[in-house]
């Protein structure tokens, strides 16, 4: 797992008010819900939503805002 996936995971959790569960409940929560896309795939689906909800909304995820500017993170998604 590299950095992006946990910032993703992180986000993700976030999203959903489980940042007090364990890094497994979140991930059996992603698990879940990503259906037949692969993990990788769906965690980047979930950063450009959070980063869409950023920009658009103003939503602020508080340590985690600066990866939005990263651009290693930002060539992940940008294909999307």
């Amino acid at each position: 797992m590299d950095k992006f996936c946990l910032v993703s995971i992180m986000l993700f959790a976030m999203q959903r008010d489980m940042v007090n569960h364990s890094i497994v409940d979140v991930i059996n929560c992603i698990d879940c819900e990503r259906d037949i896309l692969s993990r990788t795939h769906f965690l980047e689906l979930e950063f450009a939503d959070a980063m869409y909800k950023h920009i658009m909304y103003d939503v602020s995820f508080g340590a985690y805002d600066k990866y939005f500017d990263n651009k290693q993170f930002l060539d992940r998604i940008w294909p999307l």
